[in-house]
């Protein structure tokens, strides 16, 4: 008797096991775009939310747009719970759409919030919304749930943007010798548009890159599988296309060497020029744009392309030792080597020195 009494006490409890925290689908409120904005001292927050009640059902009336304020990003949050009757689930979230009054001052407020919560999980894509604010954006519930859509064919096709969640963003404002960088979307003529690249200084937001700054930063960071350039001559055009890029970037001390190879096809060449010449240009164009945003980099002592940080990981002794002034001090050698349709050569290397 003694041994079954002991079996029951042993196997009862397996029987007994529940989710103390379940929650019902029906009563959850799947968060798909957050909006954050300033408005009168007070954060207004700006929610796309999917209801729930239906697994495979995610139709436009399913979505709601909710707008709430509070003195803090956690406190509008909260209240949510007086406009809503679901419970706030932040693990399905996939962008996060910030105007530039709170990414000038507060991105360590986003870092205490996102970073400790324990719902998210810190991959959804982080954008910065220019001449607008994300409230407004947020109300085209028909479009916003294609940012990322946007966002991802435009590198692959266009190449001004790429993807970067806000793991990859808190890393950035984190890493030392570095400063962040996220894409751009804008209102134009009642549409949604990709615009490039914010950059920031000090953790906090200072402007954006033009398009072709845009472009040479993907470059850099090899984000760009492909890349139409152009150049003129007499009110005529060349028109190619350049693939299978790659950057590869070294430092010695403070000096940079840049390293630029990928194949080249010519798709107008209105010009008549040979293609040789067509490659020496386009090598030089290339040569100039990198070194354009180099020199744009000191103008506006932003490290966005983390050249610092490069220094640092391969000479931390001397980075530590001349870290206050290195910046203004890289010097950077660039090399561009293309191949033609035939696998011919053609090599420029710009090796005077940019300072």
């Amino acid at each position: 008797m003694k041994w079954n009494k002991l079996w029951i006490l042993i196997f009862f409890p397996f029987f007994l096991t529940g989710c103390i925290n379940y929650t019902e689908l029906n009563e959850l409120g799947i968060i798909e775009s957050i909006g954050i904005e300033k408005k009168d001292d007070q954060y207004l927050i700006s929610v796309n939310m999917i209801d729930a009640r239906s697994e495979n059902d995610e139709s436009d009336e399913l979505r709601k747009t909710y707008e709430v304020v509070g003195n803090t990003i956690t406190e509008a949050m909260h209240n949510l719970y007086l406009k809503s009757t679901k419970k706030v689930y932040l693990s399905h979230l996939e962008t996060l759409l910030l105007s530039e009054e709170v990414v000038k001052t507060d991105t360590s407020l986003l870092l205490d919030f996102f970073l400790s919560n324990p719902q998210s999980r810190n991959t959804f894509t982080t954008i910065v919304v220019k001449e607008n604010n994300p409230s407004v954006l947020l109300k085209k519930t028909d479009q916003t749930k294609d940012i990322n859509d946007m966002i991802e064919i435009n590198n692959q096709e266009y190449g001004i943007t790429s993807r970067i969640t806000f793991e990859d963003f808190a890393r950035m404002l984190l890493e030392e010798g570095k400063d962040a960088i996220l894409p751009t979307i804008k209102l134009e003529n009642d549409t949604l548009e990709v615009d490039g690249y914010a950059y920031f200084k000090d953790n906090k937001f200072q402007s954006y890159l033009s398009k072709e700054e845009s472009i040479t930063y993907n470059l850099l960071k090899n984000l760009n599988p492909l890349l139409l350039v152009t150049s003129d001559c007499n009110n005529q055009q060349i028109s190619a296309q350049l693939e299978n890029l790659r950057s590869k970037i070294q430092s010695k001390q403070n000096k940079i060497n840049i390293h630029i190879t990928g194949s080249l096809s010519i798709l107008e060449n209105q010009c008549g020029f040979p293609n040789q010449q067509i490659l020496d240009t386009f090598e030089e164009q290339i040569a100039q744009e990198v070194r354009h945003l180099l020199n744009q980099q000191k103008i506006w002592g932003s490290d966005i392309l983390g050249m610092q940080s490069l220094v640092r990981q391969s000479n931390y002794r001397y980075f530590q030792k001349n870290k206050e002034n290195l910046f203004s001090f890289l010097s950077f050698d660039i090399d561009t080597k293309f191949t033609y349709q035939n696998d011919a050569t053609l090599e420029r290397n710009d090796s005077n020195e940019t300072k």
